[in-house]
C-alpha cells in the first residue's frame, strides 16, 4: 500500500509537472542513419545530431546531481553512491536502489554548477533484479528538472545519450559535472529499455535521454562486462504506473532480444563511420598518422606534427621511466613506407615521446581549432589498416588534470651473497602476471645488478630504488640482469602502489599501461585500444582537437588538447635532444 501510495503522489506530481520539466522542447529527434555499415549516413547527418546533441545536454545537464555519503572522514572522491536526476522542481530525485543504504538515510546532493544540497532517501523499491530510490532535497526551492517519457518507450535504433558519474573517472579526477555518452537504443524489453551507451560503475541512477530532452529512464544495470554488452534503464513510464518493480525478474529477455548467450556473448556496440563518408574531412589527419615499430613490431600510433618529420607518440610504451629505449624505432606511414626515426625530445609528466623521422615534407596534422571541444562534440579517431573509423563524443568541457596513481617495483628478491637475487616467488600468480607484460625474462635465482642504471649491490639500495617517489604506475624500469655469468636488459612494468588497484587487475577493455598522471586532458568516450593511444582525435570539421593518450575504462579516453601540444613541441624543439 505505501508504495503505491508514493506512486500516486509522484504520478499527480507528474501530470502537474507535465512535459515542461523547466527546460524548453529542442527540435524533433534526427532520424536514424539508412546505412548499416556506418553510425552516420553523412557528414550532414553527423553535423545535424551534434547541434541537437550539444543543445539537448546543456538542457538537461544542470537536473543531474553527483550522490555522495557526506562523511568527513573520507576522501569525497571515495564516497560516490551514483548518479541520480531531479524529476520535479520541488527537488525529487530519482536514482538507483542498491546503494544498500535504508529510508531517512542523508546524501549530498552535487548539482554542476557546484551546489551542495542535502536530500534525504524518502523510498527504496526493490523488486526481483530491479530496484530504484526517490530522495527529497531537504531545501525548499524550485530546482532544475527535466520532463518525462511517460508513452511508449523508445524503439531500436532510436539515437539517445546517458549523463552520470563513473566512480574511477571521479577518483582521478574529482567531477563537478557529468559525463555525457551517446548511443542507440539496442532493444526494449518488458520494463527496460537498452542502450549502448558505455557505463561503467558510478553510473547507476543515471538518466537516459531520448532525442527530445525526456527521461527515458534510469540505469540499473549493465548485462554483461564487456564493450558489446549494452545496460539496461528502468522505464520512467513503468516506474510510474506502478508495474515495473512488482513482477519477477525476466532473466531470458536480454537472451530473445539477442544480446547475450550462455556463454556471455552480445551484439557490437562499436560506432564507426565509413571512411567513405568522411575521406575529404578526415583524409589530412590520417595521413598525418604512423605506426610507431619497436624492432619491427607495431606498438602505439603516433601522429605527425610539423612538415620536419616530428611524431609525437605516448612515452611509457616505447621507453622506461629515466628514458630509455625499449629497442630500435622505426615508423611506417600512411602508404605504408616504413622509415627510420629516433627519439629527440620526451616528457615523463604528460608521457609524450618527440620523435624524428628520416624523410621530410609529410603531411602534418591540422591543429587549427580555437579551444578545446566542448561536451558533446563529435569526435573521429582514424585507426590505420581499417576502413572505418571509430566516433565519440566529447564527454566534458575543457581540460582536466588526471592525479597519478603511484607505483613501485615489486619484483620479489632475498639477499644474498654477490647481490640481490630474484626469489621463487617470482612464479606467484600476482607477479606473473606482471612478467607476461616485460621484455626480456627473468628466472628465480638471476641476480639483480643496476635498475635504470643505478647500481644495486643489496636489498637496501634495491628498496630504494623500488619505491621511487616519482614512479607512476605502468610505466616501466630496465632491469640489469645477471645469469650464469652472462648480463642481459629487461623492461619491466611498474606496479601500483594500491595493492587493491593493480594494473593487471581483470580489464574487459583494452586499456593503457599507463593512464594516470597527466597535467591536461579532454575526455571522449571513442573506443580506442591501447595500441591506437598516440593518434589524432579529429572534430567533424576536419580539425585534430587532440592527440589520444590514454584508454581510461570502457567509457573514457584522454586526450592531450591541441593547444598543449603545441606548447609541448615547441618546449620539447628548444631542449638539447636526446
Amino acid at each position: 500500500m505505501i508504495y503505491r501510495w508514493r506512486l500516486a503522489l509522484i504520478a499527480t506530481l507528474m501530470l502537474s509537472f507535465g512535459q515542461q520539466g523547466g527546460h524548453a522542447r529542442a527540435a524533433g529527434p534526427v532520424e536514424p542513419p539508412t546505412s548499416a555499415e556506418s553510425e552516420f549516413a553523412s557528414m550532414e547527418e553527423a553535423r545535424a545530431v551534434q547541434k541537437q546533441l550539444r543543445s539537448l545536454s546543456d538542457n538537461v545537464a544542470p537536473a543531474l546531481v553527483k550522490l555522495t555519503e557526506g562523511r568527513r572522514d573520507i576522501d569525497e572522491r571515495f564516497q560516490l553512491q551514483g548518479s541520480g536526476v531531479v524529476i520535479h522542481p520541488s527537488g525529487l530525485i530519482l536514482t538507483h536502489g542498491h546503494h544498500g543504504h535504508p529510508q531517512g538515510t542523508v546524501f549530498k546532493a552535487t548539482f554542476s554548477n557546484g551546489q551542495v544540497v542535502d536530500a534525504v532517501i524518502d523510498s527504496v523499491i526493490s523488486g526481483r533484479g530491479r530496484d530504484f530510490s526517490l530522495l527529497k532535497i531537504r531545501k525548499a526551492g524550485q530546482y532544475p528538472a527535466v520532463p518525462l517519457r511517460q508513452e511508449k518507450p523508445p524503439s531500436a535504433g532510436e539515437r539517445c545519450f546517458h549523463f552520470g558519474y563513473p566512480s574511477a573517472l571521479n577518483v582521478v579526477t574529482k567531477l563537478s559535472t557529468p559525463a555525457l555518452r551517446l548511443g542507440r537504443i539496442a532493444g526494449a524489453g518488458q520494463f527496460s529499455s537498452y542502450a549502448n551507451c558505455l557505463i561503467v560503475s558510478g553510473d547507476s541512477g543515471g538518466p537516459l535521454f531520448d532525442f527530445d530532452g525526456r527521461l527515458i529512464g534510469i540505469l540499473d544495470e549493465s548485462i554483461g562486462p564487456q564493450l558489446r554488452h549494452p545496460g539496461a534503464w528502468a522505464n520512467v513510464s513503468r516506474i510510474l504506473d506502478g508495474t515495473t518493480f512488482l513482477t519477477n525478474y525476466d532473466n531470458q529477455e536480454v537472451v530473445r532480444l539477442g544480446f547475450t548467450n550462455a556463454k556471455r556473448e552480445a551484439v557490437d556496440t562499436r560506432r564507426d563511420l565509413a571512411n567513405k563518408l568522411c575521406s575529404e574531412v578526415l583524409g589530412p589527419a590520417r595521413r598525418a598518422t604512423v605506426e610507431v615499430l619497436l624492432d619491427g613490431q607495431s606498438i602505439i600510433l603516433g601522429t605527425i606534427v610539423d612538415t620536419h618529420g616530428h611524431v609525437l607518440t605516448k612515452r611509457s610504451e616505447i621507453m622506461t621511466h629515466r628514458g630509455i629505449l625499449f629497442g630500435k624505432l622505426t615508423c611506417r606511414l600512411s602508404d605504408g613506407d616504413q622509415v627510420n626515426a629516433r627519439a629527440v625530445g620526451d616528457s615523463r609528466e604528460d608521457d609524450v615521446a618527440l620523435l624524428q623521422l628520416s624523410k621530410r615534407g609529410l603531411t602534418s596534422a591540422p591543429f587549427s581549432r580555437p579551444a578545446e571541444p566542448l561536451r558533446g562534440v563529435i569526435v573521429m579517431v582514424p585507426i590505420p589498416g581499417k576502413d572505418a573509423s571509430e566516433t565519440g563524443v566529447v564527454s566534458l568541457d575543457g581540460a582536466f588534470k588526471i592525479e597519478s596513481r603511484k607505483g613501485r617495483l615489486t619484483v620479489p628478491v632475498d639477499g644474498r651473497k654477490g647481490g640481490v637475487t630474484i626469489a621463487s616467488a617470482v612464479r606467484q600468480r600476482d607477479v606473473a602476471d606482471l612478467v607476461k607484460l616485460m621484455r626480456g625474462s627473468i628466472s628465480e635465482g638471476d641476480v639483480i645488478t643496476h635498475i635504470e642504471g643505478e647500481a644495486i649491490p643489496d636489498p637496501a639500495a634495491y628498496v630504494r630504488q623500488s619505491k621511487n617517489d616519482a614512479f607512476v604506475a605502468g610505466d616501466f624500469v630496465q632491469l640489469s640482469i645477471r645469469r650464469n655469468r652472462a648480463t642481459s636488459q629487461v623492461i619491466f612494468p611498474i606496479e601500483s602502489d594500491n595493492p587493491g588497484d593493480s594494473i593487471t587487475s581483470p580489464s574487459y577493455v583494452d586499456v593503457s599501461m599507463r593512464l594516470t598522471g597527466l597535467p591536461a586532458v579532454i575526455i571522449h568516450d571513442a573506443i580506442v585500444g591501447r595500441r591506437q593511444c598516440g593518434g589524432p582525435i579529429v572534430d567533424l570539421e576536419g580539425n585534430v582537437v587532440g592527440v589520444n593518450i590514454a584508454r581510461f575504462h570502457r567509457c573514457s579516453t584522454f586526450a592531450i588538447p591541441h593547444q598543449r601540444i603545441k606548447q609541448l613541441v615547441q618546449r620539447l624543439l628548444s631542449k638539447p635532444q636526446l
